[in-house]
Parts: structure tokens; sequence; C-alpha cells
């Protein structure tokens, strides 16, 4: 009978690595389901114990600033595996924390999944504060559509930072339904040519659409909206009639949980000591696959139980990413066999 080690790297044999370099992958992935960390050091404990640490510490290195991860390959993989039979929603979002004086800036595309959010692509922006540019947007954009070539419309979903003329209309021409969040004193320019702030238009707590497109940074977009209760707004533009707009908007979330549970909710991402932006390019691929894993074995778990418990306050007891990442943790730590949940990787 094979190890978990080696069933785990049949599984990801659709990714085109060499057998040495498969074989750290999976170390990598196994290790970070173990200790919960990105850290190196942390990881190298969890390799076979006749290797010393210091190798394993190197050998990931090595990995990590060597080896020509085949990103394509484990988008096509992603997509194909999360994207359903419902139009695909992507959303898109940046994350960023700092190491000493560096700024670790990422900008990540994933597609929505039973309100998860799935890596998909990501680009990391090196060492450089705030928002991302329409130009490294639009760069990931073209990826996507060169990679996955999609023979259907994509809706996209994003939050107030990803605005700009040439963006939007970049987005148009290419066919993305996109439902982007503004800011409330966002202005508007009325079909008649006078400008007005977005909030006028929306004051009260009921939602309202606008039958008629206004014009927004030179583009024609249908707005919604309405007034929240803290005194804010929720205003959505889309390309096309907001019928839907805020039932797709609301996935968007599941990015920010994603983010979350790459962080101190999982793998504590923003305790990596590197910097470099192609290994962390690496390290997110890696990530990505101990996230899916985890997500599929809560997925799992949970339609054999049928429900997770509900608290007094109306939310799950559990997260199914938790559920996944402990069930899978509570076996790798008692070296019981992962046969039926390796096989939950399958990409057939």
């Amino acid at each position: 009978m094979k190890n978990t080690e080696g069933l785990l790297e049949e599984q990801l044999s659709f990714i085109d690595l060499h057998l040495s370099r498969l074989k750290c992958l999976s170390c990598m992935i196994l290790g970070l389901i173990k200790v919960r960390t990105v850290n190196l050091s942390e990881l190298s404990l969890c390799f076979r114990t006749e290797v010393q640490p210091l190798s394993s510490f190197r050998r990931m290195q090595r990995f990590l600033s060597q080896v020509a991860f085949p990103f394509d390959l484990l988008s096509k993989y992603l997509w194909e595996e999360f994207q359903g039979k419902d139009p695909a929603v992507l959303s898109l979002d940046r994350t960023n924390w700092k190491f000493g004086k560096l700024n670790i800036n990422i900008l990540l595309l994933s597609i929505c999944w039973k309100g998860f959010a799935v890596p998909l692509m990501w680009k990391v922006l090196g060492n450089k504060r705030g928002n991302s540019s329409q130009a490294e947007r639009i760069c990931l954009m073209r990826r996507f559509v060169s990679v996955i070539q999609p023979d259907h419309i994509v809706r996209l979903v994003a939050d107030r930072e990803f605005l700009g003329e040439k963006w939007l209309n970049w987005l148009d021409e290419n066919h993305f339904h996109f439902i982007i969040r503004i800011r409330k004193n966002q202005y508007i320019e009325h079909h008649y040519g006078k400008e007005q702030r977005a909030d006028s238009l929306f004051s009260s707590e009921k939602w309202k659409v606008l039958r008629k497109p206004r014009m927004l940074k030179g583009v024609k977009v249908y707005l919604g909206g309405q007034k929240l209760k803290t005194g804010d707004h929720l205003i959505l533009v889309s390309n096309l009639p907001m019928r839907s707009g805020r039932f797709y908007y609301a996935k968007r979330w599941g990015i920010e949980v994603l983010f979350a549970n790459l962080k101190k909710r999982g793998f504590n991402f923003e305790n990596t000591h590197i910097t470099h932006p192609e290994r962390i390019n690496t390290f997110i691929a890696v990530l990505a696959l101990a996230y899916i894993w985890a997500v599929k074995m809560g997925e799992w778990i949970v339609e054999k139980l049928k429900s997770i418990p509900i608290k007094k306050h109306g939310r799950r007891a559990s997260a199914i990413f938790r559920i996944g990442l402990d069930q899978l943790r509570r076996k790798l730590l008692n070296d019981s066999h992962l046969e039926q949940e390796i096989l939950l990787l399958s990409c057939t």
C-alpha cells in the first residue's frame, strides 16, 4: 500500500513537474496541513524523519526559487473543478501586509463556488503600497482569457478600488459582465449631461434600481443601490441592467473569507519571510492546493452529516474550511491512511 505522500503525488501528477519536485510539493502541502504555518523552518520538521530538517529547509528554498511552476495548468484544473453549471462568477480583490519596511501586495482573481472563493490566478505587485493600477488588472484578466478561453459571458464582482475608464472599457469590450461597488461620493453623469453624487440617487434603505443608464468615467453603466443603516451606501454599477446585481455582488464576500483562511484562520500566510515576488507566486500555488483540499474535505464531511450545528447568534458552529482542515490535520498527525480523502483532489 502506498504511503500518503505517494498517493498525493499521484493525484497531483497533472501538474507537469519532475518527480523530485512533485515529491517536495506533496511534502509542503502535507506540512501546511499539519502545522498551519508557511514558516519554512516549521514545515521542514514535517518531512521524512531520516532527512535532516536543514536539508528539507533548503529543498523547499530551491523549490520556491528554481521551479518554473506550471501556473496555467493549475488554473485550468481549478477552473474545470469549480466553475459549476451556472455562469461563472469571478471575484477580484487585493491583500497586502508589511514585512519590515517591505510591502507584500497581491492582486488575486478567484472563482466563486458554493459561498467560497477559490484562488484562480494572482499577481504579486512587488514592493508597492495601495491600489493596483488599471494596467495590472488588465494584464491579469488578459491572462485569464488566454488560459481559460471561456466560451460564455463571465461575471466579475469587485469592490470600490476597482474603477477606471480604461479598465471598465476593457471589461465591456471583452464581454465581462461586471458588477462593481462605487463610493457614495463618486460623481455620475446624468443622461442630459449633469453630474450628480451617487448617494443623491439612493436616499432610501430600500434597494432601488435605476432603469436608464448613466455615464461613469466615460463608460455607460446601470446603477442599483440603497442607504445602509450605518449611514454608508451600497451602490453598484454594471454594464448590463442591474436585475440580479446585488445577488451576484454578495458572492464577493467569499474572497474576504479566502484571505482570512490563507492568513490567521488557516495557514498564517503573513508569517512568511519570503519577499521575492516570484517565490511568493509559487508559494501561493502551494497554498491554493492545500486550501482547496481542506474545502473539499469539509464539503464531503458536511454532505455526510447533512448539516452543521447553528449557534444562538445564527451562524454555523464551524466553517466548512475549518471542518475540513481539522479533519485532515487529525488524520495526518495520527498517521492515519488518507486514500479516500486524497481522491477528493482528483482531476478526473
